[in-house]
């Protein structure tokens, strides 16, 4: 085992250094944007408004009935992720009462850079149907 080379591949910075950073920030961000505009009024960001030069990796959407809410949109095409839904073992339930209530409630919807506005108008639009 202690012959392991850890690192990341060739492979892996061949692929690093041939993303458009600036494209991909650019592209996230007008995602969020997107959906801020749309869903603000019924499923604001947990985290409020996106800050100047912030490369958000998802939208922080609160939800009562996660599980529901992430069965519903992905019926309708939109895969969520469950926010940070396993506790470290070290950590008990209940020592962090905020952080509880984040893992409890927070869906993560989509704003990768693959996302085109039309895409995202179809995310937006599920999540109006679903919490409307």
């Amino acid at each position: 085992m202690s012959a392991v080379k850890l690192g990341m591949s060739a492979m892996s910075h061949l692929i690093l250094r041939n993303q458009d950073w600036p494209a991909i920030v650019e592209r996230r961000r007008r995602n969020y944007f997107l959906l801020y505009a749309t869903l603000r009024d019924l499923a604001p960001p947990v985290t409020g408004e996106l800050k100047p030069g912030v490369c958000p990796l998802f939208y922080p959407m609160p939800t009562r009935d996660k599980a529901g809410a992430m069965a519903r949109l992905l019926a309708r095409g939109v895969e969520t992720v469950d926010f940070w839904r396993v506790r470290h073992p070290a950590v008990q339930a209940g020592e962090f009462p905020e952080v509880d209530r984040l893992r409890e409630t927070v869906l993560e919807l989509p704003v990768h850079q693959d996302l085109s506005p039309a895409d995202v108008d179809h995310v937006a639009s599920c999540v109006r149907e679903l919490l409307t």
